[in-house]
């Protein structure tokens, strides 16, 4: 077994469009999913194994078939043997048998010698301390077991084995050499990445790449910088990626005509991670690439995703002082957050946010600041994104309140990123008076969203905005109507810790200790 896992970020997102997918079959879903993370997050055990993405969609999969009005808790057994059960209905299904009549008893009875094996394969593997289980082991699990894959040759394809080629070649090698960095700008070890470049695996080229990007300036030699060219041209978008930022981290020693030329080009590459990278790279030439060039280049991408009246208009402006260019592609840019197109909406942000980080700090920051007052709200959204991500320890109240407005968007991805946006921001402890009032207002809000919103905020803020006011409402939010919105202020509580231990408070918790929802009941306890 080989456990490609999921990292934590990835867990939230699948569970979200898992249950997002399904909010048709089932009530709450979106609360479901909240539910489950929180279910997963405070169990360690299942937290481990919910990284591996078969897990992570089997216990998604049992989480929304279960009638949770009539199961009030949840044990390992019980997910276990859940899971057992639907990887042995896949099973089945994958050798055409019927199963759907079929009780829990006949799926184990049906699959009796495959699920000895299993148990009998778990079992030596712990013993030998193996992860990876090699076919020695098979063999003897095979023999113990009485059990043939003349009889039974799906055996191996029961869904949570899969091969493993442990050889110390490829990508293994690759990693290896990125951890040593300069120290194997070998000429034999560069001719060998530069070999492992033109590799038919999907993965090695673009490793090759980054391996080659942590060598740095020792790896400036014309054959490394022609390879890797060509790695730009690669149909598979992390190579382009990686390409991309092996010349950024080579640096100067890399800016020939024809690198310059190339990471121009990718300024308009269709993937935003390559995007991003080119213009990293660009920007750690330094002055070999003058702003100027960058600036033409994002006026040209530009100008091909408009319409042709205003792109007539956009073309008179090249013939402008390359200053005035950059303020009036800033300009057009910030209308560009609030299109209809996402796609040109993502471009337009990822564009303002590398130019604020690289090129153009002060001038991005001056337009978007004004832009968190906009009255268009996907305007204001995306400048609350903008904002944070460049501007670092600068808190307006229209960013807070804007980035709370969006935790409440329909579009999961927008969510997530005001919750990262929020976490930025509190990292660096900044909770001024402005931002405890706008939150004190929250929790008194009409709308049951809002309510939530600013529990979670506060949430993530903990005992900086541990205020007798904020204490109050939530106080108050203890008694909400809606569920959610209760577990979110007993999630609060437990983040601000000791400063939220008045009488008030506690007696608030106590009550919900009664709650008939096991979650709530979780909650609170963790709170107390």
């Amino acid at each position: 077994m080989e456990i490609t896992g999921f990292t934590d970020d990835n867990i939230e997102r699948y569970a979200k469009q898992f249950f997002d997918q399904i909010k048709n079959k089932i009530k709450n879903a979106s609360y479901e999913g909240e539910k489950l993370l929180r279910f997963l997050k405070s169990n360690p055990s299942i937290w481990g194994i919910a990284h591996i993405p078969v897990n992570l969609e089997l216990i998604c999969t049992f989480w929304g078939d279960t009638d949770w009005v009539e199961t009030k808790t949840l044990t390992m057994t019980e997910l276990y043997d859940n899971i057992t059960e639907i990887l042995c209905r896949y099973y089945l299904r994958k050798q055409n048998i019927n199963h759907r009549l079929m009780s829990r008893k006949e799926v184990y009875a049906r699959c009796h010698k495959e699920l000895q094996f299993l148990e009998c394969l778990a079992f030596n593997a712990m013993e030998t301390n193996d992860i990876i289980v090699s076919p020695t082991l098979i063999q003897k699990t095979l023999k113990e077991t009485d059990c043939s894959l003349a009889n039974h040759p799906q055996l191996l394809n029961i869904g949570v084995l899969r091969s493993y080629d442990h050889k110390p070649t490829g990508c293994n090698a690759c990693l290896i050499l990125q951890n040593l960095g300069e120290k194997a700008a070998t000429p034999k070890m560069l001719a060998g990445l530069i070999y492992l470049r033109q590799h038919s695996s999907m993965d090695i080229p673009g490793q090759a790449c980054r391996a080659i990007g942590t060598m740095g300036e020792k790896a400036a030699i014309q054959e490394v910088i022609d390879a890797i060219m060509l790695s730009l041209q690669n149909e598979r978008r992390w190579v382009r990626q990686d390409a991309c930022w092996a010349l950024g981290n080579i640096g100067e020693k890399a800016a020939t005509l024809e690198v310059i030329a190339g990471l121009l080009n990718a300024l308009g590459d269709k993937e935003a991670d390559v995007r991003k990278n080119a213009f990293e790279a660009l920007a750690k030439m330094g002055e070999k690439v003058p702003k100027d060039k960058i600036v033409s280049r994002l006026v040209d991408i530009h100008n091909n995703r408009k319409s042709n009246t205003k792109k007539h208009t956009c073309e008179i402006l090249t013939n402008m002082d390359a200053k005035v260019i950059m303020t009036e592609l800033i300009s057009e840019l910030r209308e560009a957050l609030g299109d209809e197109d996402s796609s040109i909406v993502c471009e337009a942000r990822e564009t303002l946010i590398n130019m604020g980080k690289t090129i153009a700090k002060k001038e991005v920051i001056d337009v978007i600041t004004d832009a968190l007052c906009d009255k268009n709200v996907k305007i204001r959204t995306q400048a609350c994104f903008i904002h944070t991500d460049i501007s670092g320890q600068v808190v307006r109240k229209e960013l807070i309140i804007g980035l709370m407005d969006a935790l409440s968007n329909q579009d999961y991805e927008i969510r997530k990123m005001a919750h990262k946006c929020l976490e930025k921001i509190i990292a660096n402890e900044v909770a001024t008076n402005e931002v405890i009032d706008i939150l004190v207002k929250a929790l008194y809000d009409e709308n049951y969203e809002v309510r939530f919103n600013a529990c979670v905020t506060i949430g993530k803020f903990g005992e900086n905005v541990a205020t007798n006011e904020v204490l109050t409402g939530l106080v108050k939010v203890l008694q909400d109507e809606y569920l959610h919105v209760v577990w979110a202020a007993c999630e609060a509580l437990e983040n601000i810790g000791e400063k939220g231990a008045t009488d008030e408070i506690v007696n608030g918790l106590i009550k919900e200790l009664l709650n008939v929802y096991w979650d709530e009941r979780e909650s609170a306890c963790r709170a107390l």
